[in-house]
């Protein structure tokens, strides 16, 4: 139901494994946009159809930092 999913992945011992998901609201369409630092410690994720307290389509972004082992 468009509600989004971000996967973060990790190389270790020759190949990638899914770290951490991250899954959005239904029909907000979570993940839509994505950026990471170049340091891979950041993580901005945006939801352009998010809605919330009955107004439509508002939009959101979450920021998450990487530090001690998770997000």
């Amino acid at each position: 139901v468009e509600s989004g999913l971000v996967q973060v992945f990790r190389f270790s011992g020759g190949s990638w494994s899914t770290a951490t998901e991250f899954f959005g609201k239904a029909f907000s369409n979570f993940g839509w946009s994505v950026a990471l630092s170049p340091d891979g410690n950041v993580l901005a994720m945006g939801a352009v159809n998010y809605s919330q307290d009955g107004l439509t389509n508002t939009g959101l972004v979450q920021v998450f930092r990487f530090s001690g082992g998770s997000w």
